[in-house]
């Protein structure tokens, strides 16, 4: 996307439209689009159902996006529940005086409490099949919850910009990974050396009691 509409620049405008939160969407926890290649997974929770993703009133107002009010109320509640109620000049891109993509930011309902990751097979003489990988994965996230609750009036919010962080996933702390983006990607940092097809299981935890858990086939 970031290809996309630098390629584009020419024919966009930057604008801003007002909004009251740090983070104008939220997307449930329940279900994941996950993609595998070699030592990289990525982990998309960004959904097109409407009953899973909530929305600011500022969102849908300037996205021409129709919500209903339960989920309105439902947004409300998350953002209270985050301390999320300054107010924001979040920009956004327009192609043609037309609402294109805006850089808001999203985040999930709830926060990560674990990531776990095992192999059916062999990885490496300190990680026989069944034994957890996580002490060496890497995770590329957007982090949200040391910002929440700061005024961060004039900052350059704008996401795939604001709050992303990479780093080993032992190394985050909890309110790092209380409030994260819809979207992470997961890195063993080596190639395994004993075997080279997986039958992998991702397994993540949430703060509200949700687990999803997906097996993944991979062949280094």
């Amino acid at each position: 996307l970031l290809t996309i509409f630098s390629a584009c620049s020419k024919n966009d405008s930057d604008n801003s439209f007002q909004s009251y939160h740090l983070i104008d969407t939220y997307y449930d926890t329940t279900d994941a689009a996950v993609v595998a290649d070699r030592t990289l997974i990525e982990v998309s929770f960004m959904s097109n159902n409407p009953q899973r993703v909530f929305h600011s009133r500022e969102y849908t107002n300037i996205a021409g996006i129709s919500q209903s009010e339960v989920n309105a109320a439902r947004f409300n509640q998350l953002a209270a529940q985050n301390n999320d109620y300054y107010k924001w000049q979040v920009p956004y891109i327009t192609v043609g005086n037309n609402f294109s993509m805006a850089y808001s930011n999203a985040a999930l309902v709830a926060g990560i409490r674990a990531i776990e990751l095992t192999s059916d097979a062999d990885y490496d003489e300190s990680h026989p099949r069944g034994t957890s990988l996580t002490n060496m994965i890497t995770l590329m996230i957007d982090s949200y919850g040391e910002h929440l609750g700061k005024d961060l009036t004039g900052t350059n919010t704008a996401s795939n910009v604001f709050g992303e962080v990479t780093k080993s996933y032992r190394q985050f702390t909890e309110r790092e990974l209380s409030v994260v983006g819809p979207w992470m990607c997961i890195s063993i940092d080596k190639l395994p050396t004993l075997a080279i097809k997986h039958k992998m299981t991702l397994t993540i935890t949430f703060t509200n009691g949700d687990e999803f858990k997906k097996e993944i086939n991979v062949n280094f």
